[in-house]
């Protein structure tokens, strides 16, 4: 600038001889040379004066941007002067003597400058708006001091929209403040050159120049500002020494505002910045050599930034900064409610004059009752990061750690030692994530490794204590440590909740970072979009526990080859286990866990059901292991022995849902002696189960014991002893043997699942069987042979063997099938109480089938021995058929066969009777036990009837043939009706009472020769009585024809009438006898068949004829049947 004035000044006396104002010319010429010299700024000033013995004065001397330029910053600072002056005077003498000689006549001492004001924006490029205005113009020798007071310099930096400008998020306050400028006010600067004079010196080559700036003055962001500048140049040698201080340095939000879009990248939009301090700075330079140091004192510091998790409040401490050394001084500050303190040192190296790099670096720091979280965590270096996701640490801890590192800028390792001092922290470890609170102990950190020997704190309500050993690792190219060791050990006893359950799945980082996992790796399985659960606690869960635990240990362990295990060693008592593959609930659960890597034991379990049953339970459970050299599958091993169970609606549940059907067609109750279940899977195979019943033999039946009732035959049958297994899919049973009242049952079976996928209950029962034919029985049968039954109404015990499969229902609309193949035994068994059938021996042979449809049998009768209305049949034997509601017997039954007649076809059912042969053939209704029966005797032998009948007599010969046929109902003897025939033959009847007297009244002496020898008879029979249509008997001598009743009263009411016998000489020769039915006598009988009365009645003249013709006539009249002996 004093250049340009001394050039200004020479021109205008060189060019202006005439005499004219020489403040205006001077100020012309200026401002022409500025105006040359800056092309692309307007330069004007206002006024420019002389003045007698000071020198030139110029006034108002303001430089602007031109309009038109390109670059401009901004269209405002376009709009204002870049440079304004108030006052510039040029202190200078006339020298007349100068000017005669061709040299500037001015000779400057000094040059004053007032009332500066330069408007300065830093450009996004960084472009300083006022760096075109240098190098100023040359317009002379330089000024030997120049002095400068009230300069004020405004700086304004240019910012592009930030995004909360741009949504309109930002607060009106935060833009008008960084529109603001930084400004610094100067007072006073004063600049002085010292130039060597010395002719011979500059000849030489020693010129000597010495250049001093000094000012003061002040900032809108500090208090006093000094700057000091001395440069001294002499000869080739060269030194400069900078100093500069600022007191009272204070940095708040509006400062920051003005510079936010050049520190954004450091400091968010949202962050807040308050510092107040001392600054002092100073550089020496020597020809090559510097030295510098910057010391900075802070008195008081905020930090409020959303990227911590506390605020920085009432920052204290120093820093200074040296070609050697980053020294911090202690330095201290509340970090939320922790009081911390940090110091250290890190050594410079210099690489170039403005290139350094950073060398051994120490940190000492202490922490008072920091706050241990996540946001915590996440501001920590990456590695301590790491560990805290280890552990997941909540809580407040005193911290002292010292950090070395030999050179950071180079991730060389960090070098950790500190002491956690922890007051009541809440941690959960990744490996066994079960949350334990207020954690009271020191964890020490040193050569690698975290350490904590003696932690208590309170797990699951119980004092808990635990102890760790794992790597820390800091130098990511160091080989990766893999040794660790965490120990857990409570003092009470733990709930078992869904707490404790998921902790048995190791979390993973991912997962808790993100909040989801989308793959699976190992034994971890994926349950939902969330979570990812082990296979250990997918077990555990299985088991539905309750209750609480008791550890013994709990060990995680790595060895130095990254083997990892685990060993978890604890005793439940009071629980309650439900597993959902044999979900039977138990309860008073106690004993003991072991899980050591894969393997999970059960040892020792015992408990009890609902009821009074007594549960031991033993097992294991290999945890699949993918990541193995040898792959191995899971496998799953449970047994429960069970005593003393009932057969509940619990238990029921319990099996698998194809064997229940096994349970509902058999309906269990009662109490079970013993079951010993077996659970085994393999991995992916379908689950084995096992199951073993026994019932200890017992010869009562208490109202505890078990039973069955079948839902084909719902008869309730006790078990008193057997033994049952479930085993592949197929039920087994020995040696059951139950009872019913009077009912004994012996047998062994199976039960298979048929091709259907239905199961079919195969049964063999063995000698010793006895059914009682009870009401309960009777309503077990199908409805038809129940009411059969019930008619028929037979008493006493029946024994059977033989076989019966039975195919239950698989679903509710669906019927059981059943089929038999039986050998009842008959034991003297009789139709009611008192009625005339009885003492029944002999078997009968039955096979048959029962669907929803159709109900069919066939068998045969083998009796060997009956009595029937006071009659022994023997040797009964004949084929028999039911088809649903029809039991057809002898020639009637539907028997199979290749081509079966559908209406029977076959033999009747044959016996013996008199000596005779029976047979019977027919049909009966089950439904309403009415009946059509066909009956036949053949070759009866009279001897033998009589003496059936207590009638023995010798020499008695003759033959009874005869048949029936009989309706009616079971046990209804007033709906029986039905009629017959009958036929004696080769007789000589005349021994027996009854006849004995017919002849008597006859008046005929009993003889062989009078004898009966011939009989024929037709009769029917309704209800109770028995209508004798026709009864004829007839022998040598004379024939006996006539009719009458026997009543339900046993009455007896029959008329004959006596005549000649055909077989009789004289009715062979006498003519009237021969041709016609002339009736000799009447005979009546009537009365109680006990004692009946016989009456004669004849013709008038015709008894003495009759006398003279058969001399043999006894002389009595009436004959009275009370004297007769039957």
């Amino acid at each position: 600038m004093v250049l340009v004035i001394t050039c200004i000044l020479t021109g205008f006396l060189v060019q202006s001889l005439l005499p004219q104002t020489v403040g205006e010319q001077a100020r012309r010429y200026f401002e022409k040379t500025l105006d040359e010299h800056y092309a692309d700024w307007d330069v004007t000033i206002q006024r420019g004066t002389f003045q007698a013995g000071t020198g030139l004065i110029f006034e108002s001397i303001e430089i602007s941007p031109k309009t038109s330029r390109a670059n401009l910053v901004s269209k405002w600072w376009s709009q204002q002067p870049a440079v304004k002056i108030e006052r510039l005077t040029v202190f200078a003498d006339l020298d007349p003597q100068k000017w005669m000689s061709g040299d500037s006549p001015l000779s400057t001492r000094r040059v004053a400058i007032e009332g500066v004001v330069a408007n300065v924006q830093v450009a996004k490029d960084n472009g300083i708006s006022l760096e075109t205005l240098y190098p100023l113009p040359q317009m002379g020798p330089a000024c030997p001091q120049i002095d400068l007071y009230g300069v004020v310099t405004n700086v304004t930096f240019e910012a592009a929209a930030s995004r909360e400008v741009l949504d309109g998020n930002s607060e009106p306050r935060s833009t008008s403040a960084a529109t603001q400028p930084i400004q610094l006010r100067w007072s006073d600067i004063a600049i002085s050159t010292e130039t060597s004079s010395d002719e011979s010196a500059l000849i030489a080559g020693e010129s000597r120049e010495r250049k001093l700036v000094f000012a003061r003055g002040d900032s809108n962001f500090s208090g006093p500002i000094e700057l000091a500048y001395d440069k001294l140049q002499e000869g080739s040698d060269e030194q400069l020494r900078l100093k500069t201080t600022i007191k009272d340095c204070h940095i708040d939000d509006a400062i920051i505002a003005r510079v936010r879009s050049r520190i954004s990248k450091w400091l968010p939009a949202k962050a807040r910045v308050s510092l107040h301090g001392d600054l002092s700075a100073e550089y020496i330079q020597q020809n090559e050599t510097d030295q510098f140091e910057l010391d900075l004192v802070v008195h008081g510091g905020n930090l409020d930034d959303p990227r911590l998790p506390s605020k920085i409040r009432q920052a204290r401490g120093r820093i200074q900064i040296t070609p050697e050394q980053i020294k911090l001084f202690p330095t201290q500050a509340n970090f939320g409610d922790a009081h911390c303190t940090l110091r250290g040192t890190a050594a410079l190296v210099r690489q170039s004059r403005t290139s350094f790099d950073l060398g051994p670096t120490d940190f000492h720091f202490t922490g008072e009752g920091l706050t241990l979280d996540r946001p915590f965590a996440e501001a920590m270096p990456e590695k301590l990061h790491d560990l805290w996701q280890k552990f997941q640490a909540h809580g407040r801890l005193n911290l002292r750690a010292h950090a070395s590192n030999p050179s950071p800028l180079r991730s060389k390792a960090w070098t950790l030692q500190s002491e956690v001092d922890i007051r009541g922290i809440d941690v959960q470890f990744d490996k066994f994530p079960y949350p334990v609170e207020q954690l009271v102990g020191t964890i020490r950190i040193d050569n690698g490794f975290a350490v904590a020997e003696q932690l208590t704190g309170r797990a699951g309500g119980q004092r808990v204590n635990c102890g760790f050993r794992v790597p820390v690792r800091l130098d990511p190219d160091a080989p990766k440590v893999h040794t660790k060791q965490v120990t857990i050990q409570t003092e009470g006893s733990v709930l078992i909740d869904d707490a404790l359950i998921t902790s048995l799945t190791p979390r993973k980082a991912q997962a808790s970072d993100q909040g989801s996992v989308s793959t699976t790796t190992g034994a971890l399985i994926e349950t939902s979009s969330s979570r990812s659960v082990s296979k250990v606690e997918q077990f555990v869960r299985s088991l539905r526990p309750r209750g609480v635990i008791e550890w013994a240990t709990a060990t995680l362990e790595t060895d130095a080859y990254g083997n990892s295990s685990r060993q978890f060693d604890f005793r439940v008592s009071g629980g309650t286990l439900r597993y959902d593959k044999f979900p039977y609930p138990l309860y008073n659960v106690e004993g003991r866990v072991q899980i050591k890597d894969d393997l999970v034991r059960m040892i020792g379990f015992t408990a009890n059901n609902a009821g009074s049953a007594k549960v031991d339970c033993n097992g294991l459970y290999r945890i699949p292991n993918p990541a193995a050299a040898m792959k191995a599958d899971s496998e799953l091993n449970l047994r429960f022995q069970i005593a003393d169970l009932s057969m509940d609606q619990s238990l029921r549940v319990s099996l698998p849902e194809s064997t229940r059907h096994i349970w509902d067609s058999l309906s269990p109750g009662g109490t079970l002696d013993q079951l010993d279940v077996h659970v085994h899977q393999s991995g992916t195979n379908p689950l084995d189960l096992t199951l073993v019943a026994d019932q200890n033999e017992s010869g009562q039946v208490t109202p505890d014991s078990l039973s069955l009732r079948p839902v084909a035959v719902p008869y309730r049958i006790d078990i008193v002893g057997g033994h049952v297994e479930y085993r592949d899919n197929e039920v087994r049973i020995s040696n059951l043997r139950g009872r019913h009242d009077g009912s004994r049952m012996v047998a062994d079976g199976t039960c298979i699942q048929h091709p259907s996928g239905r199961w079919l209950l195969a049964m063999d029962l063995h000698s010793g069987c006895r059914l009682v034919p009870d009401e309960e029985l009777m309503a077990a049968m199908p409805e038809q042979v129940g009411r059969a039954m019930r008619a028929l109404d037979l008493r006493g015990p029946i024994s059977l063997r033989g076989k019966t499969n039975l195919l239950m229902a698989n679903d509710d609309t669906s019927t059981p099938v059943i089929d038999w193949d039986l050998l009842l035994q008959l034991e003297g068994n009789r139709i009611a109480d008192v009625g005339p059938v009885h003492s029944l021996r002999g078997e009968i042979q039955v096979q048959g089938v029962r669907d929803a449809e159709v109900l069919q049998a066939v068998g045969n009768i083998a009796l060997d021995s009956m009595h029937a209305y006071g009659l022994q049949i023997t040797s009964l034997r004949g084929p028999f058929s039911i088809t649903n509601e029809q039991l057809r017997l002898g020639e009637n039954a539907r028997l199979p066969s290749p081509n079966p007649d559908p209406n029977g076809g076959g033999v009747p059912i044959v016996g013996a009777l008199f000596g005779g042969k029976i047979s019977l053939s027919g049909g009966v209704l089950l439904s309403s036990g009415d009946f059509e029966i066909d009956a036949a005797l053949a070759n009866a032998q009279i001897a033998t009837c009589l003496a059936e009948i207590g009638q023995h007599r010798t020499g008695i010969t003759g033959r009874f043939d005869g048949d029936s046929h009989l309706e009616g109902r079971l046990g209804d003897l007033d709906l029986l009706k039905g009629n017959g025939r009958g036929s004696v033959s080769g007789a000589n009847l005349y021994q027996l009472p009854y006849l004995v007297q017919v002849l008597n009244l006859l008046r005929i002496k009993a003889t062989e020769d009078v004898a009966f020898t011939n009989g024929e008879t037709e009769f029917s029979i309704f209800g109770e009585d028995l209508n004798f249509n026709r009864l004829v008997l007839w022998g040598d001598l004379v024939a006996l024809e006539g009719g009458g009743t026997l009543s339900r009263r046993e009455h007896l009411d029959m008329s004959f009438n006596t005549r000649v016998s055909p077989q009789n000489l004289f009715s062979k020769v006498i003519n009237p006898l021969r041709d016609n039915r002339y009736t000799l006598w009447t005979i009546e009988v009537d009365g109680p068949i006990e004692a009946p009365t016989i009456r004669r009645k004849s013709l008038s003249g015709i008894t003495q004829t009759m006398e003279d013709w058969f001399p043999g006539m006894v002389r009595s009249t009436t004959a009275d049947g009370g004297n007769v002996n039957r």
